[in-house]
């Protein structure tokens, strides 16, 4: 399958501006992921394409950026879920909005982790740390979290894939420290995430049920 990318490129060091540039890779997979489309152009054919990628599993976000208009993960995206793919359609990628562009599909994070740090979104316990591991039934998990304005905020379970499993809580919130139990014995055995969603922001804490 032959694709092109056009990919929003900018260099504050000698740009006025940012633009477009197209790049055509053939002979690719519909498995093929959009992050690897994107190795493939750095490493072959223009190094000086910059963009993050860490985990390279949809766990750490740090390669989201902006597919055909969706603000996505390009090693979450394969080529064949992209709508008209093998007629020919050119897939766009830019980097995520709202945000300064430090250089081509890098953005300034700075103003969102000062803004996720106000937020706490990770779960906050009462007790001092344990020597060993903290254990924790299945029947009486919590999850304490803290916002800092009234707004909007939208709990829920996903697996490993970002998949959503079910919403735990959501509405208008007050200001404050909130806490909300987890019902576990609903979930089979297995690693799940919390997924918090407050002020624009969207955070991610690790759990691991067993059974």
């Amino acid at each position: 399958m032959k694709v092109t990318f056009r990919i929003q490129r900018y260099n504050p060091e000698k740009d006025a501006k940012p633009y477009f540039q197209d790049f055509t890779l053939d002979g690719l997979e519909g498995t093929y992921r959009v992050l690897d489309a994107l190795h493939d152009i750095k490493w072959k054919h223009d190094g000086t394409l910059t963009f993050r990628r860490s985990c390279a599993h949809g766990m750490c976000g740090s390669d989201g950026m902006k597919i055909n208009g969706r603000n996505t993960l390009a090693c979450s995206l394969l080529l064949q879920d992209i709508k008209g793919i093998g007629d020919g359609k050119v897939v766009t990628i830019e980097p995520l909005p709202y945000l300064p562009i430090i250089k081509d599909l890098v953005i300034d994070t700075t103003d969102f982790f000062k803004k996720y740090e106000l937020v706490k979104p990770y779960l906050i316990v009462k007790t001092p740390p344990p020597e060993m591991e903290r254990y924790q039934s299945n029947e009486d998990a919590e999850l304490s979290y803290e916002i800092p304005s009234d707004g909007n905020v939208r709990i829920t379970i996903t697996d490993p894939l970002g998949r959503e499993i079910r919403t735990v809580q959501t509405g208008f919130i007050s200001a404050g420290k909130h806490s909300i139990s987890i019902d576990e014995s609903m979930l089979s055995g297995g690693t799940y995430f919390i997924r918090i969603n407050a002020h624009g922001i969207t955070a991610f804490q690790k759990f691991i049920v067993i059974k």
